[in-house]
């Protein structure tokens, strides 16, 4: 049902971009530091700023819990408000960053994204499945029955991914064997727009990068490709949904 949602905003504004927040010191206009007294206030007007002027535009938006972790208690402060915020204008919200956990771990922070009393009120989140199953077998519940998505890494856009998730392992590239889990992890969850609510995160490291490649494996496996356009800057696109 999530995924389902993300189609239709999609296809209503014509638009497969979603908007990245990934704020850092340097991204942020100097008028906004004479203005603010905080570096976390100068983060949320910016990216309420960002919000306002896309509304409507594009479907979704990806809050970066790094750049706010990088905050300390101001960051956790001001994020569930903006994400909240990003709801009402009718985005598609997703929270990228979470750390890895399983165990007591992984069910505790899964509770407090996806459950009925979230402090990250979520649509869907981005996972780092390179631990195996364990990392993501407390979200897949919240997928299946809950109204939930996840996307789950299969190659990352940064350029030394190549060092490990481009290696052979058993006539396949690393990532092409995450790409499998990921279509094992979906396969009895296809929704009634032919996808799935577990989809990949596919990088591009490089120009020449096909990212649609790895995407291809798993035709129902919604796949959201971030190209690497300047060292600070990604595009997120999801085009297949």
């Amino acid at each position: 049902m999530s995924i389902q949602i993300l189609q239709e905003k999609i296809r209503n504004r014509k638009n497969p971009i979603i908007l990245s927040l990934e704020p850092a010191p340097n991204l942020i206009p100097p008028f906004l530091y004479e203005e603010c007294d905080t570096l976390a206030q100068c983060y949320d007007r910016f990216c309420r700023g960002l919000l306002e002027s896309l509304a409507g535009i594009l479907p979704g938006v990806r809050f970066c819990l790094s750049s706010f972790l990088a905050l300390g208690p101001d960051g956790f402060g001001i994020l569930p408000p903006l994400m909240t915020y990003a709801k009402e204008l009718d985005y598609y919200v997703i929270l990228d960053g979470l750390p890895e956990g399983w165990s007591e771990v992984g069910q505790t922070l899964a509770e407090r994204v996806f459950g009925s009393n979230a402090f990250y009120p979520a649509d869907s989140v981005m996972l780092n499945g390179y631990c195996g199953s364990d990392a993501v077998a407390f979200w897949l519940p919240y997928c299946k029955g809950g109204g939930k998505s996840i996307f789950v890494l299969t190659k990352s856009p940064n350029r030394s991914s190549v060092e490990i998730q481009d290696l052979y392992l058993g006539g396949r590239l690393v990532h092409t064997a995450m790409a499998d889990l990921i279509g094992h992890w979906g396969s009895d969850g296809k929704m009634a727009g032919g996808y799935t609510d577990v989809g990949a995160v596919v990088g591009a490291p490089y120009p020449e990068s096909d990212p649609k490649s790895s995407g291809e494996i798993y035709p129902d496996v919604p796949s959201g490709y971030r190209r690497r356009q300047q060292q600070s800057q990604s595009q997120e696109v999801y085009p297949r949904l």
